[in-house]
């Protein structure tokens, strides 16, 4: 542990001079840093005595046996005044509008519904009991809560208001297997669907969300100056104020959009090129209107819905079956996890697999002739009393790879030239 006292010294025009009074220099175990406190003391014994006290107080505070100044005012202090601090502190660090406001929001609903006036009032067993009395919501939204109080107290814990999370033990709820909303995609025809029973606003909405992937948030805060629609290679900007990443990213943009995006700011003449470009309803029962117009159902057979951000998973699952890398729809997706874009985002009953299995490498004409009676030569072979099945697995793989090669290049006497060999296909053994 390091504890001592010292003069601090400073240069003033090319001479060192040393302070009058004693400032002292501390490291409890776990601190990641020494900590320098000014005593304001001329006695080097004083000092000392001072610096030893200071000390004291910190490891009592640091084993829970006190409380600092600090803690007991905002332990004490009402809770919604706290936590507008912590709000006030996200706005300042540049989080976007929506995400503070579901902070306050979820934080303010576990607050009255526990009856916590103050911040010494949150406590396991009541959020525990909460929890089991919410059952009706789903678990990943259980878990939002714990995490947006969590969120609040660890803000309080870095700051040095209070010493501990009285949530921090709390273990989250299990979600696999137990999703109540699973998203899916739909297909090219249902989109086209969508456009052709919706008012033009809203189309455009739609159909950015379907070819971009950006979420309905991201989508609202787009502006025309962050369009670039004439150019050779047309894109739209996600600013990083307005990502969930916190990057900016160039997108590039289908032309069909593209030529969309041109006739609407011809009809609305924006003002400025602050102006928005998209404005989505927040309303989900507007999005499940021009569903039921265009015949598209909300939710299928098998409970899996399509709301907005179902969008996002369809430009996912459009990305697959074009065959992009997962590289590259990663970065479309802007995803930092192979899994989200993999997984998460991708539909899988979506995917088209047929298409897929039809452009593997073929056979063409070989496979009239490997079952024609007149090429036996490898069937003869193989049946043979000198060389059975049993017989090549004993021997050394190479002679069996070579044994392999020379049936595919036997002779055929039906045929006029050699039979070639097969990609990716070796006689049946």
């Amino acid at each position: 542990m390091i504890f001592h006292v010292f003069k601090p010294s400073r240069i003033r025009n090319g001479k060192r001079i040393r302070v009058r009074t004693y400032s002292g220099k501390y490291q409890l175990p776990g601190d990641p840093k020494p900590t320098q406190v000014a005593l304001g003391v001329t006695d080097k014994q004083v000092a000392q005595a001072k610096l030893r006290d200071i000390v004291r107080k910190k490891e009592r505070i640091a084993a829970g046996l006190e409380r600092s100044e600090t803690s007991e005012e905002t332990l004490n202090a009402p809770i919604s005044e706290t936590l507008d601090r912590w709000i006030s502190d996200l706005h300042a660090k540049g989080r976007t509008t929506h995400y503070v406001g579901i902070m306050e929001k979820m934080n303010l609903a576990l607050f009255r519904a526990n009856g916590w006036e103050c911040v010494s009032d949150i406590n396991a067993r009541d959020f525990l009991k909460w929890r089991a009395d919410n059952q009706d919501k789903a678990p990943k939204t259980l878990n939002e809560y714990l995490n947006a109080c969590r969120g609040f107290l660890n803000w309080l814990v870095r700051i040095g208001d209070i010493e501990g999370n009285p949530l921090d033990r709390v273990e989250k709820v299990e979600t696999r297997g137990r999703e109540t909303r699973v998203r899916r995609a739909i297909t090219h025809q249902e989109f086209l669907s969508l456009l052709s029973v919706s008012p033009f606003k809203r189309r455009i909405g739609y159909a950015a969300a379907y070819y971009t992937g950006l979420r309905k948030s991201e989508l609202n805060e787009v502006r025309w100056e962050d369009l670039e629609l004439e150019t050779e290679n047309p894109i739209i900007r996600a600013r990083a104020s307005t990502t969930k990443n916190k990057k900016t990213e160039a997108l590039p943009l289908h032309p069909d959009l593209v030529q969309l995006l041109i006739t609407h700011k011809h009809t609305s003449s924006p003002s400025s090129e602050s102006e928005r470009v998209f404005a989505i309803a927040d309303r989900l029962h507007t999005f499940r209107t021009d569903l039921k117009s265009a015949g598209i159902p909300f939710e299928d057979d098998s409970g899996n819905r399509f709301d907005f951000h179902a969008l996002r998973h369809t430009f996912a699952t459009l990305l697959a079956n074009g065959g992009a890398a997962l590289p590259m729809a990663m970065k479309a997706m802007r995803h930092s996890e192979p899994s989200l874009t993999a997984k998460t985002y991708t539909d899988a009953n979506a995917l088209q697999l047929a298409p897929m299995i039809e452009q593997l490498p073929g056979m063409s004409e070989n496979v009239s002739q490997i079952d024609s009676p007149d090429s036996v030569s490898s069937a003869h072979l193989l049946s043979s009393p000198d060389t059975n099945v049993g017989d090549i697995d004993q021997q050394n793989p190479l002679v069996k790879s070579q044994l392999g090669h020379d049936l595919s290049q036997t002779d055929t006497t039906s045929h006029s030239k050699k039979m070639a060999p097969p990609v990716g296909f070796e006689p049946t053994t």
